[in-house]
């Protein structure tokens, strides 16, 4: 794993022994960063942020004046606002100099966070911040430009690609069970032409010369 790494809290869905498994991987150097509702499951699992971010609309108040009693650093922001506590967490990791952010309990909760979030992958690559949303089937991250993917590193089975920002062009997929060769990839027109490839050699290539992937790495049993 990279230096600078940062692991995000948000309030979605976690599993437990997942996240204990994951964040075990955190080295001393990298931060913690916990998103609003986020808290009451690192204090449920013991671990201590080194920042709160949000509005604080779904937080225990008493929970709250517990961490800020530790000195724990919180960035308190106004509920009526323009971006979401997920994105001001990005935000406060990439003013620290992380550009490489694991994100946990972003899927699971509502659909309007849920897919706002998978645009904010979309959104940070643009600025070559690598955010990866991840729980235990999925792994969800954007790519900007000609990627090799190894097998042996993939989360599960199955991997998909999504233009969600526009059309990609001059798509081509190499080492999958389902090869694609110089495609314009448009949701609108195709929407599931690229859902649920495989990869069958050891490393696989995604060349295009155009926009932005949004890749899904998933699996169907953990």
């Amino acid at each position: 794993m990279k230096n600078k790494t940062a692991f995000l809290i948000a309030g979605g869905e976690i599993s437990r022994d997942f996240a204990l498994n994951f964040l075990h991987q955190k080295s001393d150097t990298d931060l913690l960063v916990c998103v609003d509702g986020g808290l009451a499951f690192l204090d449920q699992i013991g671990r201590i942020p080194d920042i709160l971010v949000g509005d604080f609309d779904t937080v225990n108040p008493s929970l709250l004046h517990t961490y800020e009693e530790k000195g724990i650093e919180v960035q308190r922001h106004n509920p009526i606002k323009d971006e979401t506590d997920t994105e001001l967490a990005i935000r406060a990791c990439i003013e620290r100099g992380y550009r490489h952010i694991f994100a946990l309990g972003c899927l699971g909760g509502r659909i309007d966070h849920e897919l706002s979030n998978l645009y904010l992958t979309l959104h940070y690559i643009s600025f070559g911040i690598q955010l990866e949303i991840i729980d235990e089937k999925n792994r969800i991250y954007a790519i900007a430009k000609p990627t090799e993917i190894l097998k042996a590193k993939q989360w599960g089975k199955y991997i998909s690609f999504y233009a969600l920002a526009g059309k990609v062009e001059g798509l081509y997929l190499v080492g999958f069970l389902y090869p694609l060769y110089n495609v314009v990839l448009d949701q609108q027109k195709t929407p599931t032409l690229t859902v649920s490839n495989e990869i069958v050699t050891d490393r696989a290539k995604v060349f295009f010369s155009s926009g932005l992937l949004l890749v899904v790495e998933s699996k169907d049993k953990v």
